[in-house]
């Protein structure tokens, strides 16, 4: 698919060659905004230290500059895009990650302005509860989402010749996949997903995904405790929301939060809407 002759390693670049540094990386994101005429801009990370997280975020503080999102991915998640000794190896797994990105942002300040999403194995109601209350704000899904398209595991992305034409450029390889029923049935299946979501919420009293917290029983036990969502400031605001996980207080200059509700509890790619209800 690459075109690239047999025998000849194929070597991608370890870091970015646009920025080398905390302060460039934020930097860059400022200036992709500016460019993207103030489309969303953010970036994905799997946590490999806490050094890693705090550096980036104390840039943020200096250069007074801040992404819209960033997506945190587990160890656990699936990338053809690495050596298999990295991706079995390397790499926080989400739960610590995510809870590491969170606690970081908030003490520094920046939890409210930022975002967060969380991916890596995000494939039932339970996966996006307990996402939800360790402190994302939406999760995304790739492999749960392909094996609903049809995908069978039989790894042969890299060849082209996907035998049931999820992942190929083949027209005629393609045929196999019925378009009309596979993206109803991916529609049923996130469906389902978000009524089990809605129906464990229903079960711990909780009737808004605002409500979730990190001591609850969905989030799952953990090694590393979560700072409280409110813990940067005090007080309450409508709809459940505590201060500090509102998008609010934005710079002047900043973008305006993607569409969608005002709290960024209630975004992103989980499908839970505002009211706790599918959106």
């Amino acid at each position: 698919m690459r075109e690239v002759p047999i025998g000849q390693t194929v070597i991608s670049p370890p870091y970015h060659r646009v920025f080398k540094t905390p302060r460039e990386l934020v930097q860059f994101i400022a200036r992709m905004r500016e460019l993207a005429g103030g489309k969303p801009a953010g970036f994905k990370l799997c946590v490999g230290s806490r050094r890693q997280v705090l550096a980036p975020c104390k840039a943020m503080v200096d250069e007074g500059v801040t992404p819209d999102f960033i997506v945190v991915d587990g160890s656990e998640g699936g990338t053809g895009a690495a050596p298999l000794e990295f991706a079995d190896h390397l790499g926080t797994p989400l739960t610590e990650g995510l809870i590491t990105v969170h606690n970081a942002l908030v003490g520094t300040g920046l939890r409210d302005r930022i975002r967060l999403g969380a991916s890596g194995k995000v494939a039932t109601g339970a996966d996006l509860v307990k996402r939800l209350a360790q402190g994302a704000d939406y999760t995304n899904a790739a492999r749960a989402m392909m094996f609903a398209v049809g995908c069978i595991q039989s790894q042969r992305c890299h060849t082209n010749k996907c035998p049931v034409g999820v992942a190929t450029q083949d027209p005629r390889r393609g045929r196999a996949l019925d378009v009309a029923d596979k993206s109803e049935r991916v529609h049923r299946y996130q469906r389902s997903t978000v009524a089990g979501a809605l129906q464990i919420m229903a079960a711990m009293g909780v009737s808004d995904p605002a409500e979730l917290r990190p001591h609850m029983p969905a989030a799952g036990s953990t090694r590393t405790r979560s700072a409280p969502p409110n813990s940067s400031t005090t007080g309450s605001s409508p709809g459940g929301c505590s201060p500090s996980r509102r998008p609010s207080g934005r710079p002047t200059g900043r973008p305006p939060a993607p569409t969608g509700s005002p709290c960024s509890r209630h975004s992103g790619m989980s499908g839970i809407g505002p009211t706790g209800r599918p959106g």
